[in-house]
């Protein structure tokens, strides 16, 4: 039960985590007031791995299914602060709500499932089927799933609930996720003859212009296949007085469907290579880069996508070895 004290422990805990920066790689802070509560609220044990994932476990009287509560601590950087109203280290609570950096995404969810465990072990004096894992995993805004697999590995859970902010709505489905990498080549050139060379940069705004507009696939349950521009980079930088002849651009990819991965991540790319004057044999293969100007594509491939049965306990992901789960 959730009493007006226990309550005042979430929030209280919230606060906490989030005035403990907390970037990728700088986890430290977070981890340590996290092993605290852990130990305040009565785990039966606390661990940190390699990684620095933190691991609470609560072992219930009676053997059962183990399910772990998944959620990541650390967060994206504030470029400025002082485009901030409230403070975003400083969890502050207003109007029934508390603001800082990593609130929504994760540690509220973080801090109310540490709290919720507890909880829930006291109130049954842990005379319950299972074990309750929380964990709290690190390194996931910049390598999404490379450290929550160790968490995976070693707990080797029946059930996932991962805590990712959903409007409070169960999630029964994930998009799988790629990162494509599109590289544009040109001719170096003294900017005042531009005309001597080729500018890999307006290649490349082409090509972006005409990714805009395809047409995004679409799931009855997992929504839009994303396709969205994350960062783009031009070379030399900074230019000075030279026409660029590299560009980079990297998008996000959400994708909707385990099947002819390779071909559907970059395929999208093929009908406009030719408004950026690739060569022909540039066009048939994905690997041939030439001069004087061309492109290339690149697909890494980050997970596949998931959706569950919903008269089903366990989501079904398809590749081999996968762990069952609950997602959100």
């Amino acid at each position: 039960m959730l009493t007006a004290e226990r309550e005042q422990q979430v929030i209280g805990l919230c606060q906490t985590l989030i005035q403990k920066q907390s970037y990728s790689g700088q986890e430290d802070g977070v981890v340590d007031r996290i092993k605290k509560a852990f130990r305040e609220l009565g785990y039966d044990e606390v661990s940190v791995d390699n990684y620095g994932n933190v691991l609470g476990r609560i072992r219930g009287k009676r053997p059962g299914k183990v399910i772990l509560l998944d959620g990541h601590i650390d967060t994206v950087p504030v470029p400025d602060e002082s485009k901030w109203k409230h403070k975003p280290f400083s969890g502050q609570l207003e109007d029934g709500k508390i603001y800082g950096r990593g609130t929504s995404d994760m540690k509220g969810a973080v801090a109310s499932m540490i709290a919720a465990s507890a909880f829930f072990a006291a109130d049954t004096d842990k005379n319950f089927a299972g074990e309750i894992y929380v964990s709290g995993v690190v390194h996931e805004e910049c390598f999404e799933g490379i450290a929550a697999r160790k968490i995976s590995e070693r707990v080797k859970p029946d059930y996932v609930v991962i805590g990712e902010a959903s409007e409070l709505n169960l999630k029964r489905g994930q998009r799988g996720r790629a990162e494509v990498v599109v590289e544009t080549f040109g001719k170096p050139a003294h900017s005042a003859n531009p005309h001597k060379g080729i500018n890999a940069v307006y290649k490349m705004a082409s090509l972006i212009r005409a990714i805009s507009e395809l047409e995004a696939p679409t799931h009855p349950t997992l929504g839009l296949g994303i396709l969205e521009l994350t960062d783009i980079k031009s070379s030399p930088y900074p230019g000075a007085s030279v026409v660029p002849d590299y560009c980079r651009a990297t998008y996000d990819r959400r994708l909707l469907s385990p099947d002819g991965f390779s071909k559907k991540a970059t395929s999208s790319f093929s009908p406009h290579w030719q408004d950026c004057e690739a060569p022909a044999s540039l066009r048939r293969s994905l690997s041939i880069r030439s001069a004087p100007t061309a492109v290339t594509t690149q697909a890494k491939q980050r997970s596949r996508p998931s959706v569950s049965d919903p008269h089903e306990k366990t989501s079904r992901t398809p590749s081999t070895n996968t762990l069952r789960s609950i997602s959100y």
